[in-house]
């Protein structure tokens, strides 16, 4: 299913269980890590759709570990979905939200729900997609080749087209 992968970090089999039978029913590989450590190397194994952490997999949220996943160029990019039946006082919500989460949900609940949640997210992103940037050469302050590196530096594979309406010598 190339192309509608999700990675997962959680420890809680029951419900990796219930997640990846749902996933899979609606055409979505769910590929299961045990760490945050090792979602940098998921994300540079192959095209990922999204990323799931369960935040009960440490007695305190991993703050820090999802600040560092969330300024990796890959898999910074990616939309991050939190889910927690632990940590889910409102400034906690928030902390996680202020990451970059796209959706925190918490525990317990209804993994068909969870799923179309999903789906619904990753519509939304996709509606939001765009599919080539058009750009003057010279703009006020950046010119296109320096908005090219910046595109690529950042890991944005998105295509580009620079246009310029004088001749230089």
């Amino acid at each position: 299913m190339a192309g509608r992968e999700i990675v997962i970090v959680s420890d809680d089999s029951s419900l990796l269980g219930l997640l990846e039978s749902e996933f899979r029913s609606c055409g979505f590989s769910l590929s299961r890590r045990s760490a945050l450590s090792d979602i940098i190397q998921a994300v540079n194994a192959g095209p990922l759709l999204m990323l799931i952490i369960d935040l009960d997999i440490s007695s305190q949220p991993p703050w820090d570990a999802i600040a560092l996943i969330r300024a990796d160029p890959k898999a910074g990019r990616l939309p991050l979905v939190l889910i927690s039946g632990r940590h889910t006082v409102p400034r906690q919500v928030i902390s996680g939200l202020r990451l970059g989460a796209a959706e925190y949900v918490v525990k317990p609940f209804d993994s068909k729900v969870f799923v179309a949640r999903v789906e619904a997210l990753l519509a939304a992103i996709e509606h939001e997609r765009v599919d080539v940037i058009l750009s003057d050469v010279r703009m006020p302050g950046l010119d296109g080749f320096g908005l090219l590196d910046a595109l690529r530096a950042a890991g944005n594979p998105t295509p580009v087209i620079l246009l310029t309406t004088f001749d230089e010598p």
